[in-house]
């Protein structure tokens, strides 16, 4: 009965073609939000994985300067000791 007429079955058409026209606009709007968090997401852990290997390569840097210069000291002071005296001879 809700078919029979050409002004029904329009009708239908109509709102069917909107619902589907709602849907496939609603599921690119998804996809699209969706795509832009993931980027975002991914550039904020660019970001901090960024920051903080900058701040690994700055302690490490420090740690090795550290060790260089206890490195000169202990040779420094290894060519410092006194050495020990030949024996004498009589």
């Amino acid at each position: 009965m809700l078919f029979k007429t050409a002004t029904s079955r329009n009708i239908f058409s109509v709102v069917a073609t909107g619902l589907f026209a709602t849907v496939v606009t609603a599921g690119t709007l998804f996809w699209i939000s969706y795509s832009e968090v993931k980027r975002r997401s991914v550039d904020e852990m660019n970001a901090a994985a960024a920051l903080t290997a900058a701040d690994l390569k700055s302690q490490l840097t420090q740690g090795l300067q550290l060790v260089a210069t206890f490195q000169s000291v202990f040779r420094r002071s290894k060519h410092l000791e006194p050495q020990p005296e030949p024996p004498l001879m009589p």
